[in-house]
């Protein structure tokens, strides 16, 4: 390797970085839960614990542990919103489609 590929290497390894500095890490804290669109509850990671949220009979049991959020429980026919497991990212989502409920994992 010449002198050359080592500052092309190395200008494109400090330069990787530079997104994260400028923008900061994408940490996960708001978490939205909302049914049919329409915003039922607002919740932040380090709440830990159960959350009930329900409308109209319908209810799924939340739970934050950390930096993780995951269904626990739900009245839903089909159970997949719990078969989802734990999420933590920005922009993970939980749905449950019989409820139309959805939680999004924010900034």
């Amino acid at each position: 390797m010449k002198k050359l590929d080592f500052v092309v290497i190395g200008t494109l390894l400090i330069s990787s970085f530079v997104p994260t500095l400028l923008l900061g890490s994408a940490e996960s804290s708001d978490i939205t839960v909302s049914f049919d669109s329409e915003v039922v509850k607002q919740l932040q990671f380090g709440a830990d614990g159960k959350h009930l949220v329900e409308k109209d009979g319908q209810f799924n049991v939340i739970e934050i542990e950390g930096d993780t959020i995951r269904v626990i429980d739900s009245n839903c026919v089909d159970k997949l919103c719990i078969l989802q497991g734990a999420v933590s990212d920005a922009g993970d989502m939980i749905i449950c489609l019989p409820h139309k409920m959805q939680i999004i994992v924010g900034r």
